[in-house]
């Protein structure tokens, strides 16, 4: 989880002011009785409010709660916010774990695209003991920084066009060449490497 924390806290300290704002209603929604920090009771009343079930445990909330006092201050709710607002909730296809650091994914299921199927994702451990069972072969899988990295250096430029407001902008292609011993193309679509381009395309 000290990965996705100090992602979070760095997403934080470069918004903008209202985001930030926001940041701090948010956890002020969490703070029922006003003193500051967020208990289990809390956590676990406004998750269910806000219909999120995959945080909402005991487990969790320790996970979140680093210096384990038993309650989370601000810096530890951001690390929920951050994972509320970016939608970073990729499990091990393999285990079930919750996905916190470097995982391996289906390159073939990537590259058709959720309208196609979906992500097959594992965990390191799962991946090198080959702790799983997929319709795919283990060297069709590459490591989500291998992954995006590759796609930042292949894909294609695209051409400037217009927004309804008259704004010159990139259009984003449809389709990215990626490794060359792929032979095959990335679908630019809400994937798991293209998450936190997504935030922060919704942030700014």
């Amino acid at each position: 989880m000290d990965e996705i924390r100090e992602a979070a806290l760095a997403y934080y300290a470069n918004l903008p002011e209202s985001m930030k704002q926001q940041a701090w209603s948010f956890f002020r929604s969490l703070d029922r009785n006003g003193d500051g920090k967020i208990d289990v009771q809390e956590y676990t009343i406004a998750l269910n409010r806000m219909g999120i079930t995959w945080m909402n445990n005991l487990g969790f909330f320790k996970e979140l709660d680093r210096d384990g006092n038993g309650t989370l201050d601000f810096d530890e709710v951001i690390t929920l916010f951050y994972l509320k607002e970016s939608g970073r909730s990729y499990f091990c296809d393999g285990c079930r774990a919750f996905l916190k650091g470097v995982y391996f994914t289906c390159l073939t299921c990537f590259n058709s695209g959720p309208a196609t199927c979906s992500s097959f994702d594992l965990c390191c451990s799962c991946y090198r003991n080959n702790n799983f069972n997929h319709h795919h072969h283990a060297t069709s899988f590459v490591d989500n920084y291998v992954l995006l990295q590759s796609i930042w250096r292949h894909k294609t430029v695209s051409p400037m066009v217009s927004n309804s407001s008259g704004v010159h902008t990139h259009q984003v292609p449809k389709t990215m060449d990626f490794v060359a011993a792929t032979s095959n193309t990335v679908s630019a679509s809400s994937n798991a490497a293209f998450t936190l381009f997504q935030l922060f395309e919704n942030l700014y």
